[in-house]
């Protein structure tokens, strides 16, 4: 079954126009945000890979230049012999010393020291824990003393004496694969911050292999163990981001170095402000739009609808046959060519229809006349002949006083007017009472019954006499004792009732329906009254004939009251 739908036609149209209008504004709204959220997290991302690869190429690059110094040391014959004491030459491994360091004396500190601890080669105040050979195979001397090649290390941070160390470099030097001194590069602060200054602006850390944090761009407070930063497991690749899982915004983009097993990272909590700003730039636009768009959906829909609903309004009232309506036009577009359509058809339709009314009334009256007209020679004819029966009986006295009568009568019936008064009808009944009595002598007696608020009331002319008439001729014509007929009317809300009563023989109901719809050509005079009295009346006037329970026939005619002769 199909449901009926609620929604009015203008609401489903104003619905249509607002989501065609403004669902593209919204997805494509949608569609921008999301691409320059995307586009914030990719553009951050690739600056941030960027950096971390550049530091971590360029440290790598720094720390090649200090393995080669300490490589050069740790393989001079100067520095071995100095080291062994078969040779005195401090100046000229001083020398050799200063020369690898080219000026890097305030990034670096080079130390050569012998594994007795006689002899000490510094650019720098020496750490306590450089002494030998009291620290010979511990810390960073046991890992030298395990490689052949340098080994790098970070610096101890809760040692005072490495407060601006952040990298130490050592290598062992060996004669006869005996250990006998150590070269050590401490590379300072500021050998990295010459690196990270044009990354002033980002949070950068480095740590070695085991995730300790040996700068920070924060400050060396926040230098130690990653665990302060974030999990150090959580670094499970060569490259690759790490999220808090507190604030998503807050990131670490890491690359591990793999020479040396540094790893950079870039801290960074995504700044969303433009984000944020655009998006409220965004959310006032659409809303400008959805504005517009139901302005302009509710005037477009109202510039059609207000149209339409005269239209609707007008074919209503056509259905309640109110032809006198007429709709305004509103418009000069399609709209308003519909809406002067319409009345042009109302119009028409009025004129059709009161052509077709004057047709009607002008066939109605035709009929009434032609129908009047049939009862003139139809009473002329039967008052003719009782003339010719009177005439043939040798009654020369009835024919001259029936011929003078209904000269008379003539008179009455014959004028110009189609209706008369109800007190004129009943002396046009009298009169022709007055033939009758000569014909039927003392046999018939008839009464007449006049109600003094219908007597000067209009009927049409001669529509009673007919059923009288035929109350004399059929009713009564074959009764040899007394006959008698009552003429009576009433008044009964807007109609006239007339009754023509007579205790004749009857009629039979199947030929009184013959009679009143004209099927027997032979006794038209039923029926012509029956017509007549529709037709200058309603649905409810007409003819009614009713036995009597004494016998004979009631004749009931019913005709609506006029207080004037119809114009027509």
């Amino acid at each position: 079954m199909i449901r009926k739908w609620k929604m009015s036609y203008r609401l489903r149209l104003l619905s249509y126009i607002f989501l065609a209008g403004f669902l593209p504004v919204l997805v494509l709204s949608v569609g921008v945000l999301l691409i320059v959220y995307q586009n914030i997290d990719r553009t951050e991302a690739q600056e941030a890979y960027q950096n971390v690869h550049s530091v971590a190429e360029q440290v790598s690059t720094s720390v090649d230049g200090y393995v080669k110094m300490v490589d050069a040391l740790s393989e001079s014959v100067v520095i071995e012999h100095v080291l062994d004491q078969s040779s005195d030459d401090v100046r000229e491994a001083y020398g050799q010393m200063f020369l690898l360091m080219r000026g890097n004396h305030e990034q670096a500190a080079l130390h050569v020291l012998s594994a007795d601890g006689h002899v000490v080669l510094s650019t720098s105040d020496i750490p306590h824990i450089y002494h030998l050979p009291e620290n010979n195979g511990w810390g960073i001397f046991a890992r030298a003393a395990q490689s052949k090649e340098a080994v790098l290390v970070s610096a101890p941070r809760q040692d005072p004496d490495f407060r601006n160390i952040v990298l130490t470099l050592c290598r062992a030097v060996r004669k006869d694969q005996q250990i006998i001194g150590y070269v050590i590069v401490d590379v300072e602060r500021r050998a990295i911050w010459d690196i990270l200054n044009k990354y002033a602006s980002r949070s950068l850390i480095l740590t070695d292999r085991h995730h300790y944090v040996f700068y920070n761009t924060w400050g060396s407070s926040r230098e130690g163990v990653i665990s302060g930063i974030t999990g150090s497991g959580k670094f499970s690749a060569d490259s690759g981001i790490v999220r808090d899982s507190q604030n998503p915004d807050k990131k670490i983009y890491y690359f591990h170095e793999p020479k040396y097993h540094i790893a950079v990272m870039q801290q960074e909590v995504t700044n969303r402000s433009g984000f944020y700003e655009l998006r409220r730039i965004v959310a006032i636009f659409d809303l400008i739009v959805l504005v517009i768009i139901v302005l302009l959906s509710y005037k477009l829909t109202r510039d059609l609808w207000e149209p339409m609903g005269d239209l609707v309004a007008g074919m209503e009232c056509v259905r309640q046959n109110n032809l006198a309506v007429r709709i305004p036009i509103r418009r000069k577009d399609e709209i308003g060519a519909l809406a002067a359509t319409f009345n042009k058809m109302v119009h028409h339709i009025r004129r059709l229809l009161r052509e077709a009314k004057q047709k009607e009334e002008t066939l109605r009256i035709a009929q009434i006349k032609g129908l009047q007209e049939q009862v003139k020679p139809h009473f002329i004819y039967n008052t003719l002949d009782l003339i010719k029966w009177s005439a043939k009986a040798g009654d020369t006295k009835t024919v001259a006083l029936l011929a003078v009568s209904l000269g008379r009568l003539l008179r009455k019936i014959l004028g110009k007017s189609a209706f008369i008064t109800v007190r004129e009808e009943f002396e046009i009944l009298q009169a022709y009472m007055t033939i009758q009595e000569k014909r039927f002598g003392d046999r018939i007696q008839v009464k007449f019954f006049l109600d003094s608020a219908l007597a000067e009331k209009y009927l049409p002319k001669l529509i009673l006499e007919p059923v009288l008439e035929n109350a004399v001729k059929h009713g009564l014509g074959s009764v040899t004792e007394k006959g008698e007929i009552r003429v009576s009317s009433h008044l009964q809300g807007k109609y006239m009732v007339f009754e023509i009563a007579d205790n004749g023989v009857g009629m039979d109901p199947a030929k009184v329906r013959q009679y009143l719809e004209g099927h027997d050509d032979q006794h038209v005079g039923l029926y012509n009254v029956h017509l007549r009295a529709k037709l200058n009346g309603d649905a409810a006037c007409g003819v009614a004939i009713k036995p009597r329970p004494q016998g004979g026939t009631r004749v009931i005619i019913r005709l609506l009251v006029l207080e004037e002769v119809p114009q027509n």
